[in-house]
């Protein structure tokens, strides 16, 4: 832009009404999802080891050991309970729902930026795996129209990232099944 003081919300505010309009609908609930995300994957972690919550979330009772195995054994349960709070939260309006369960693949596209090979994981299961559970669980929860109404839009996100990341593989999203 030839103005590089101007943010990207002045820019946003330049769009025309309705673009506008469509912008801060999909940002304000795919953002919301993503934080929710991160938030209620850290409270998951808080959640499996409490037997009526745990029951609850259909998530086995977990408490902490010092074994790599049950470490991301607890990571993919924080990210499974993360995201079935997500579903009852936003899956009730069809309005939103897309954006909702966007909104978790994205995070996990973001979390993905700064690692070179999100297919390979050490401490926490790989983005890769992770993206694998969050996608499986979208077709669960949303059905048949997630390719087209929530997977496409986010491999156009991924495909963009590819432009300022520096990943092993480029196209590690897309070999999720």
């Amino acid at each position: 832009h030839e103005n590089e003081e101007i943010g990207v919300k002045n820019l946003i505010d330049l769009l025309p009404s309705d673009t506008k309009k469509a912008y801060d609908f999909v940002f304000e609930y795919a953002f919301l999802a993503g934080c929710a995300f991160v938030i209620f994957h850290e409270l998951g972690h808080q959640i499996q080891k409490k037997e009526e919550l745990a029951k609850y979330f259909d998530i086995p009772i977990h408490c902490s050991t010092d074994t790599t195995a049950d470490h991301l054994k607890s990571e993919n349960n924080a990210d499974l309970i993360s995201m079935k709070i997500i579903h009852k939260m936003f899956g009730k309006d069809e309005a939103i729902n897309w954006l909702a369960y966007s909104g978790i693949l994205l995070c996990l596209l973001t979390l993905a930026i700064n690692n070179p090979n999100p297919t390979m994981g050490k401490d926490h299961p790989s983005i890769q795996d992770r993206y694998r559970q969050a996608k499986n669980f979208v077709i669960h929860t949303y059905g048949k129209n997630a390719e087209k109404e929530i997977f496409m839009r986010t491999d156009a996100v991924a495909k963009l990232l590819t432009c300022v990341t520096n990943w092993a593989e480029d196209d590690w999203w897309e070999t999720v099944q």
